[in-house]
C-alpha cells in the first residue's frame, strides 16, 4: 500500500507542470535527443541545436552583431535558421500567428526536461504550411511552403538534437 502512495505521488509531482500547458492549448510535448561531440559535415549548430540536412538543401550564412543566421533553402523555398540574444523567445508573438489556420503546438523540452520552447505547425488558407521551432535565443522556420518544401524543410527540422556542452 506505501509503494502505490507513494508512486501516485511521483505520478502526480512528474505530470503537474505539465497541466498547465495543456489547458493552454498545447497538444504534445517533444524531447529532442543530444547529438554527439563531433558535427557531421552534413549538419549545421547555433547555440544549442543541431540539424543534418538532406543533400537537397543547401545553408547560406548571414550575421549581424547581436545574431547568426543560416537560410536554408532549396530552389524557389527557403527556411532560416537563427541564433544570438535577441533572436527569439519561447513563443511567437500573436502577429506572426495572424491568417494561420489549423495551429497546433507541442512543448519542447531541454535534455533535463524543463520546458525552454515551442513547436508550431500550421496551414495558410492557400494550402501552403508554416512551421517554427523557437527557444530562448533561437529558432528554426519556414512560411508559406508547398508540400514538396515543407516535406524536405520538415526532415530537416525533426533531425534537431542538443548540442553536447
Amino acid at each position: 500500500m506505501r509503494r502505490k502512495i507513494i508512486f501516485t505521488v511521483l505520478a502526480v509531482l512528474a505530470i503537474s507542470p505539465f497541466v498547465p500547458l495543456v489547458l493552454s492549448g498545447y497538444r504534445g510535448v517533444w524531447v529532442p535527443g543530444t547529438g554527439s561531440t563531433a558535427l557531421r559535415l552534413d549538419s549545421i549548430k547555433g547555440w544549442g541545436m543541431v540539424f543534418t540536412l538532406p543533400s537537397s538543401l543547401t545553408a547560406r550564412s548571414s550575421n549581424d552583431i547581436d545574431y547568426q543566421m543560416r537560410e536554408i533553402y532549396k530552389p524557389e523555398r527557403w527556411m532560416r535558421f537563427g541564433w544570438g540574444p535577441t533572436w527569439s523567445g519561447p513563443t511567437l508573438p500573436a502577429e506572426m500567428l495572424t491568417g494561420l489556420l489549423s495551429i497546433r503546438k507541442r512543448v519542447v523540452l531541454a535534455r533535463n526536461f524543463i520546458p525552454i520552447g515551442t513547436e508550431y505547425r500550421a496551414f495558410r488558407d492557400d494550402g501552403t504550411q508554416f512551421r517554427s521551432v523557437t527557444t530562448f535565443g533561437e529558432s528554426i522556420d519556414y512560411d508559406r511552403a508547398d508540400n514538396e518544401s515543407s516535406a524536405v524543410f520538415n526532415q530537416a527540422i525533426d533531425s534537431l538534437c542538443w548540442a553536447r556542452r
